[in-house]
């Protein structure tokens, strides 16, 4: 009974070690896909990690400029400074990554040439709003 209970008493001694490292080592892998989603990229990185490094990383491997690539999670746009836990993602969730075109969106600054698609739906969906409350 007492290596019963020894075992439990280390087990439980364990669990409570294991929790920091939990929570400040823990890891997940996100896939970034391409366009044609032939080359997926597998990237471990931090919940807590800003999304930057991984879209350098992911840059770098293709060699080319950062900006070169507008990465989208669900449909929405992502920024360097969000990280894995401010949106929500799970481990072996999928990042897209789409080519930007031309310079620098002015709203966003995305490297893309003049406004983005998504700033674009987004001045109109803004514009028509406006005009909706003017109306009233």
């Amino acid at each position: 009974m007492s290596g019963t209970g020894g075992a439990g008493g280390s087990g439980s001694g364990q669990e409570e070690h294991n929790k920091p490292q939990d929570q400040f080592g823990a890891q997940m892998i996100l896939i970034v896909r391409g366009v044609q989603g032939v080359n997926d990229v597998f990237f471990r990185i931090r919940p807590s990690t800003q999304l930057r490094k991984l879209m350098y990383a992911y840059c770098d491997r293709h060699s080319v400029e950062f900006g070169s690539f507008a990465f989208l999670f669900d449909g929405r746009r992502i920024f360097a400074h969000q990280t894995p836990e401010e949106l929500e993602m799970e481990d072996g969730d999928t990042i897209d990554a789409m080519p930007s075109i031309g310079g620098p969106c002015p709203l966003c600054a995305r490297s893309i040439g003049g406004p983005c698609q998504w700033c674009t739906r987004r001045l109109e969906e803004q514009n028509r709003w406006r005009e909706s409350i003017s109306r009233v």
